[in-house]
């Protein structure tokens, strides 16, 4: 199951493609797909299931993404 609270600057594993969107919702613009594998940083922002989160080599840009989609760095 997706954690319940991000912790801001732990970083954590995206295990599917994500849709990191411009706001909460599937209904908000795409930004970007962080490619499954790749790491994402809370920042501690949330929004029901919905994190917002920095993603991508510096500067890092940031947008919401499902937690559903997360699991901590290091968990299976």
């Amino acid at each position: 199951s997706a954690p319940r609270l991000p912790a801001s600057g732990r970083p954590y594993r995206v295990y599917r493609d994500l849709n990191v969107r411009d706001g909460a919702g599937v209904g908000a613009p795409r930004l970007a797909v962080v490619p499954a594998g790749a790491l994402v940083t809370p920042t501690g922002e949330r929004e029901g299931d919905w994190w917002r989160v920095r993603y991508g080599a510096a500067p890092q840009h940031t947008g919401w993404a499902s937690s559903l989609w997360l699991r901590q760095a290091g968990e299976p």
